[in-house]
């Protein structure tokens, strides 16, 4: 087996196998660790805006109205792994990594007939 099948099929055990029974569902995850990082950068964002700002009102309804949802983490994450493989020596955890993240979005969190992310719309306040 090559390096590619090996990584792959490293990223299918570790989805299915390991990390599922240490985890659980990762779109459960994704769900809190989305959750968390909401609060977190509404918190910052409204820290930084002046009550004085022309716009207030209509900047603070838009931050109370953003919400990253499961496929925002996912991408996240992998946009992790790939600052790490720019910024370390290389590291075959990142590629198995980040082709796990990857596998996880496709098969758990985009909706193919519709082409979109189909946990993200529940997430979105309307």
């Amino acid at each position: 087996m090559g390096e590619k099948e090996s990584i792959l099929t490293d990223a299918k055990n570790i989805i299915y196998g390991e990390r599922q029974d240490q985890y659980g569902n990762p779109e459960d995850s994704f769900s809190i660790i989305a959750g968390y990082w909401n609060v977190f950068l509404k918190t910052k964002l409204k820290n930084h805006i002046n009550p004085k700002d022309v716009d207030y009102e209509l900047i603070m309804t838009f931050i109370e109205s953003f919400n990253l949802g499961n496929a925002d983490v996912a991408n996240m994450m992998i946009l992790m792994k790939q600052a790490r493989k720019l910024g370390q020596k290389a590291c075959r955890d990142n590629y198995v990594d980040s082709v796990g993240y990857e596998a996880i979005a496709a098969d758990r969190i985009i909706d193919w007939k519709k082409k979109e992310d189909k946990f993200d719309e529940g997430d979105r306040k309307k």
